[in-house]
């Protein structure tokens, strides 16, 4: 028999599943960097707390976060040359935080993470506005 904690953490895991399945693809990338700052933050925190093995978990957990927006990077766009080389940059930064525990190494990833994030949410606003738009004039 569950319990209620079990019960609403199910709940919450077929709520977070549902918006995955029905999310448009900008919402999935903003998504993805919601899950990595997450992620960067509680390896912070852990590394401030001393704990190697909470740190090292949020961290590889960044990494395969990082490792997704990388695998969604469409390269008949030049823009993905450069989003690649902003996201090698930030999974250097990771791994060099988990070898070296230096949680200074995670602020430039955060940072660089909210600032993407940011303009990933306005992207796909102005994307839906347009939708928006083109349905009225039909």
């Amino acid at each position: 028999m569950q319990t209620m904690i079990g019960l609403r953490r199910d709940a919450m895991n077929q709520y977070r599943e549902q918006s995955v399945l029905t999310a448009s693809p900008g919402d999935l990338v903003v998504m993805l960097y919601d899950g990595c700052i997450k992620k960067v933050k509680l390896a912070r925190l852990a590394i401030h707390e001393n704990d190697n093995e909470q740190s090292c978990k949020h961290l590889l957990k960044s990494q395969e976060f990082i490792d997704e927006l990388i695998k969604g990077l469409d390269f008949n766009y030049s823009l993905s040359n450069d989003l690649l080389k902003l996201y090698d940059f930030m999974m250097m930064e990771l791994i060099q935080c988990n070898i070296t525990k230096d949680a200074q190494r995670l602020l430039a990833v955060e940072q660089l993470l909210e600032e993407m994030k940011i303009t990933w949410q306005q992207a796909v606003q102005q994307c839906r506005m347009q939708q928006q738009v083109s349905l009225e004039r039909c």
